[in-house]
């Protein structure tokens, strides 16, 4: 039952960590904390509108192989 969502999943799963990235829940992965605040400067918008999309798309395609609706 699990491996038929392993894709939604996963999906949701990078979603959740882009979206925590992008609210700066959990720090980029950098050694330098400069560095780190230019890149998400630059992506962090990405991140913040992506993570969430990401995470409702894998909701949908979920509920979509549940119910049958999935090609």
């Amino acid at each position: 039952m699990i491996a038929a969502y392993i894709d939604q999943i996963i999906m949701f799963s990078v979603g959740l960590y882009a979206s925590l990235v992008g609210f700066r829940v959990v720090a980029p992965p950098s050694k330098d904390p400069a560095q780190a605040q230019l890149w998400l400067s630059k992506f962090g918008i990405f991140f913040r509108v992506g993570g969430p999309l990401m995470i409702g798309i894998a909701i949908v395609l979920a509920a979509a192989q549940f119910f049958g609706i999935a090609g």
